[in-house]
């Protein structure tokens, strides 16, 4: 997931002043099968809109 959010997101990095090497530095970590990271958090929520006559 990182992997895929870094490749959508590279251009954007560089922009901003993350240096390329440091992005593929990076890549490359992540697909090594012994690093592991800690903390990528995912939320999924759901919703409905109340019926009107639900609403008092």
């Amino acid at each position: 997931m990182l992997r895929a959010a870094m490749g959508q997101l590279f251009d954007d990095l560089v922009a901003e002043g993350v240096k390329t090497d440091d992005l593929h530095r990076v890549g490359e970590l992540l697909q090594d099968p012994r690093v592991t990271v800690n903390g990528h958090v995912v939320v999924s929520v759901r919703a409905r809109r109340p019926q009107a006559q639900e609403i008092r």
